[in-house]
């Protein structure tokens, strides 16, 4: 997904949190806006619920997977995460730009694209 020429927001989320209908609201405005450019969506969920996280993500147009608590907090060590929601944004393969505040991320990405 985040090879040459390609701009990846990768989003870790829980999908059973208050913040998520918004946050996933505006990445789906960016994705709508932009996918046709080149703009991908890989979102990890971190729902306690596997059924609930299963019956958002089927609803959403990007790429979802699902690390169940039995996975561990591994991957969100190695992105020094220590909060949800976290974004990135890959372009060719690099990590340019960490987001914060989703309000944000259209300009965020633009820039990369």
């Amino acid at each position: 997904i985040a090879g040459k020429n390609r701009v990846v927001v990768l989003s870790f989320t829980a999908y059973s949190s208050d913040y998520s209908p918004a946050l996933n609201i505006e990445l789906n405005k960016l994705y709508t806006k932009h996918h046709d450019n080149g703009l991908e969506i890989y979102q990890i969920g971190f729902d306690d619920n596997e059924y609930n996280w299963r019956e958002t993500a089927s609803n959403l147009p990007w790429v979802c997977v699902y690390n169940a608590p039995t996975d561990g907090p591994q991957v969100l060590n190695s992105y020094n995460i220590g909060a949800l929601p976290a974004m990135f944004v890959i372009r060719d393969g690099e990590i340019r730009e960490r987001l914060t505040d989703a309000t944000r991320i259209e300009q965020s990405v633009a820039k990369y694209l």
